[in-house]
């Protein structure tokens, strides 16, 4: 056996002890991606639950919307009355306007969500999770990690602030309240 035989042994026999096998120390790409996996499912389903508070907000504001306009387009009330309801309609216009904004940025915030998770997903994707799994690598996925949470982080904050408009604004222009329906 020669020189370049011994060498194509020993490639061979490296390659193969550190693909994941018993030889290669710590986790395998497979379980690590598999964990991967779960912590971006995680993150999507925060990123989702708080995009459904900002369209519960969304709608409760137009419903309130709907409803001033229609009080205040109501014939027959004193003067004092249709001023503080056109009042509280602007109220609620401003904290309605907030809201749209909010929308505006939880769009840009799931762009960059979108993006990040795509090259983790390439990085994990079936055929790669064979390859060794390597410090950078794991450093460059705890990395894009780390950003998906904060932008995570952020939508939710923006859920809850347009929660509070929503809230604020229900509880201004309530029914209950004696000069709106005057």
């Amino acid at each position: 056996m020669g020189p370049g035989s011994r060498f194509a042994l020993l490639f061979l026999a490296l390659m193969l002890y550190s693909m994941g096998g018993d030889g290669h120390p710590g986790i395998s790409r497979k379980k690590y991606c598999q964990s991967v996996r779960m912590s971006v499912y995680l993150l999507n389903h925060r990123f989702s639950t708080a995009v459904h508070h900002y369209q519960n907000a969304i709608e409760v504001l137009s419903i309130a919307k709907k409803k001033c306009a229609e009080i205040i387009s109501e014939n027959g009330k004193p003067k004092e009355v249709l001023q503080e309801n056109i009042r509280r309609s602007n109220f609620l216009e401003n904290h309605h306007t907030a809201v749209t904004e909010i929308e505006r940025q939880i769009m840009t915030e799931e762009k960059k969500l979108q993006s990040i998770l795509e090259t983790i997903g390439r990085t994990c994707n079936a055929w790669v999770q064979t390859m060794p799994l390597t410090p950078s690598l794991r450093k460059d996925i705890r990395q894009q990690l780390a950003e998906a949470e904060i932008i995570t982080k952020d939508v939710e904050k923006l859920g809850q602030t347009s929660t509070k408009h929503a809230s604020t604004t229900t509880n201004w222009t309530a029914p209950e309240s004696n000069l709106m329906s005057s």
